[in-house]
């Protein structure tokens, strides 16, 4: 069950500050015209990062269905969590394209505050 405090305090704490970024760019505070070059360096980024995500998800979802235990294949091989470096991914994308450092700060509190906190 939910209740209303367990929703909108993550809604405020997490979800909220990640969409500071959109708000500069549909406000018109960050620079309207980005490079192509750019624009071709977020994009990259942003599709390795789902690829990454739902790569691991799958390798995670596919293994452990055969066999259970610690994985360290795959993408495990090269980092113990790939969902977290590929939401980095995607996130550092977003905030690469804002051009801006408010985007930059917000990720640094949620990567140490939630990310570097359950990596430990």
């Amino acid at each position: 069950k939910v209740t209303f405090l367990s929703f909108i305090i993550p809604w405020l704490v997490v979800i909220q500050p990640y969409m500071w970024g959109a708000y500069l760019i549909a406000s018109g505070q960050a620079p309207q015209n980005p490079s192509p070059e750019r624009v071709c360096v977020c994009v990259m980024l942003y599709v390795h990062g789902i690829v990454f995500m739902m790569g691991a998800d799958g390798q995670k979802y596919f293994s452990l269905r055969v066999k259970k235990g610690l994985l360290n294949d795959g993408f495990m091989k090269w980092s113990r969590n790939p969902n977290y470096v590929g939401e980095m991914m995607i996130y550092s994308s977003f905030a690469i394209l804002v051009n801006m450092w408010e985007p930059w700060y917000i990720l640094a509190y949620m990567w140490i505050l939630i990310f570097f906190s359950r990596m430990m």
